[in-house]
């Protein structure tokens, strides 16, 4: 009897573990990496945030080809598997995110206008959990590789483009308004001689020095203000600039070149660059490292499109 009723209990667990539940749960697989499930809905969000929505691909480019949808969703399928090989290294790797760092990536991607605004918190959540896992992962690799030589950076810098072109700095003083309207009067009396612009500064501060002479790197100014300043001579005021919420007034004190500050700032600025090239090809030496001893099987009848594989692969 005792042997009846332990094998009617197996029955009964392999037809709940073999049901809808099980069925479900097989439909929503759309790959597995190294035995792990990757659903559905994760899919479904990388393309949500990926790609444009239908209506604005019509008005872009007419109704789209289905073909080439496929071809689209495909090589979407391919980068989103990519990053799924980064964060299952990054758990190999034990790399967390806490919930605090969560929330400060999300409230950056809303000021920088980064974020995805129609999706849900914990879209969001999720989003920003992968993103920093990820960041995090490279930053560990590009850790782990030697930092470049000064031969090396000076090599990269003789040859590099983008790096700062002039030693140019400005001797600049700076004062903000909350109004465009007191900011334009100021700026009217300054031009008429009724005041100066320190005489304004002493009236405006909203903190003592506020407006006090700084040395400014030209080309680390954004460029509304480089292109209200470069014609600017000694002593001569801008007109009022909006930027960032804020008018701004600027005084040019003096213009300043220096040769040895153009000589550091290049190098500088080739060792980050070199640094983080260095790290892109680590990251993606990793990638192909990854992809060929990883264990990956596609579920194809269950991606919604017709898979298309990449070309070589």
């Amino acid at each position: 009897m005792q042997r009846i009723l332990l094998l009617a209990l197996l029955a009964c667990l392999a037809t709940a573990c073999g049901g809808p539940d099980a069925d479900v749960l097989g439909r929503n697989v759309v790959a597995t990496l190294d035995g792990k499930p990757i659903l559905s809905a994760d899919l479904d969000l990388y393309f949500r945030v990926n790609l444009l929505d239908p209506p604005e691909q019509e008005a872009m480019e007419g109704p789209p080809d289905e073909e080439e949808v496929n071809q689209v969703r495909s090589r979407l399928f391919d980068a989103f598997m990519e990053e799924q090989f980064l964060l299952a290294e990054a758990g190999r790797r034990e790399i967390q995110v806490s919930e605090e760092e969560v929330e400060v990536q999300i409230e950056r991607e809303r000021v920088e206008g980064h974020g995805v605004t129609d999706l849900g918190l914990e879209a969001r959540r999720s989003l920003a959990r992968t993103r920093l896992r990820i960041h995090k992962l490279q930053e560990q690799i590009t850790d782990e590789i030697a930092l470049p030589t000064d031969d090396e950076v000076s090599a990269y810098a003789a040859q590099a483009e983008g790096l700062p072109a002039e030693g140019k700095r400005v001797l600049l003083r700076v004062l903000p308004f909350e109004s465009a309207e007191t900011a334009q009067k100021v700026h009217s009396d300054i031009r008429r001689n009724r005041t100066s612009f320190a005489e304004a500064a002493q009236e405006h501060e909203t903190q003592p020095g506020q407006a006090s002479p700084q040395e400014v790197d030209w080309t680390r100014l954004p460029a509304p203000v480089r292109d209200l300043l470069k014609s600017l001579k000694p002593g001569q005021v801008s007109a009022p600039l909006d930027h960032n919420g804020l008018i701004y007034l600027f005084q040019v004190q003096a213009w300043l070149e220096d040769a040895d500050w153009l000589g550091r700032e290049r190098l500088r600025v080739a060792r980050e660059q070199l640094i983080r090239r260095n790290g892109v090809q680590a990251t993606f030496a990793l990638m192909q490292e990854l992809r060929e001893t990883s264990a990956i099987q596609i579920q194809t009848q269950h991606l919604g499109f017709r898979y298309v594989p990449q070309q070589g692969n």
